[in-house]
């Protein structure tokens, strides 16, 4: 089991609220791009600043809040350490109805239509799901069985 001393877990987190401040003082676009730049590396290769940088970046993000509550800080940081991009082209379809849930997206940039198709006759198109916004294959069932009967 690990000890750390009084000094070194005071330092730990004096210097957690530096790269915090740090990163709030960057634009979005810069956010942005110094979180593609992370998560295209290795997750094996990420180092502790790493993840702090994700972390502060999506720490709005109330999915991410919920699996702090829910699962605890070791769950969250596991979440950010196996985070990886994946780049789509417009109008690339990512999901398909029916598909079974395994993972879910975080939107740095660019938007989402999530298109339901309630009928084969009819298909309604959701709008608004942007930057910064989680999808989750769940939801969207979820979605479809709540809004659409």
């Amino acid at each position: 089991m690990f000890q750390f001393s009084d000094k070194q877990i005071s330092e730990n987190k004096r210097r957690k609220s530096e790269l915090v401040s740090l990163i709030n003082e960057l634009t979005m676009d810069q956010k942005i791009s110094l979180c593609i730049e992370i998560l295209e590396k290795n997750p094996e290769h990420r180092k502790s600043e790493d993840i702090q940088v994700i972390q502060a970046f999506t720490s709005q993000n109330k999915f991410l809040k919920q699996i702090q509550e829910e699962e605890g800080e070791i769950t969250l940081r596991e979440c950010y350490k196996r985070m990886f991009i994946e780049i789509y082209e417009e109008n690339q379809v990512v999901l398909e109805q029916g598909d079974k849930a395994y993972s879910f997206f975080i939107i740095l940039s660019g938007n989402v239509s999530v298109y339901v198709y309630k009928d084969p006759k009819l298909d309604i198109k959701i709008e608004g799901l942007d930057r910064a916004t989680i999808i989750k294959k769940r939801e969207i069932i979820q979605y479809k069985q709540t809004h659409l009967r």
